[in-house]
């Protein structure tokens, strides 16, 4: 393993952490339309939002993955929400270095019990935190409406929800 670098997200690395998202992650969600300057607007604001943590780790100084944390949400629970690593640097160590600078960020800030949102398609992922003694504890089921929409209801054109 090469040298790395973990740190807090900096304004500079927003367009690498989108590039990033958009190449792996989202390639487990190609129904769903992803709202690029969204995104980056809410990445921006988490600079300043104490709840929400975004690292990065760089190898020669180039940004290699990333993780996006949330610590409070439910009292002393700390939530990894995205997680990625680069492709040619996967089962080198980075990843690994990168959920034991998070989960001591999140203790720090009073985390009690760290939750992950892994994708059960991703099996590398799953496996990787399950090398770091995380266990399945639920299953998220997904069902999605229309084409161009996830939600739960059916708009109506007056803006009213479907009723059941």
């Amino acid at each position: 393993m090469v040298d790395f670098d973990i740190r807090k997200l900096e304004s500079g690395d927003i367009e690498k952490i989108i590039d990033i998202r958009n190449k792996y992650l989202l390639q487990f969600y190609p129904e769903k339309v992803f709202d690029i300057d969204g995104y980056r607007e809410f990445v921006d604001n988490s600079l300043v939002d104490v709840s929400q943590m975004f690292l990065v780790i760089t190898s020669e100084k180039n940004v290699i993955g990333y993780i996006w944390c949330e610590v409070g949400f439910e009292s002393s629970k700390g939530l990894i929400h995205e997680f990625e690593i680069i492709k040619e640097y996967r089962g080198l160590g980075y990843g690994k270095a990168l959920i034991d600078f998070a989960e001591k960020e999140m203790a720090l800030r009073g985390a009690k019990t760290v939750f992950v949102n892994c994708r059960e398609k991703d099996a590398d992922m799953l496996l990787l935190f399950q090398s770091k003694e995380y266990h399945v504890q639920s299953r998220t089921l997904e069902k999605v409406f229309g084409q161009k929409n996830s939600s739960m209801f059916d708009i109506e054109e007056d803006g009213d929800a479907t009723k059941f």
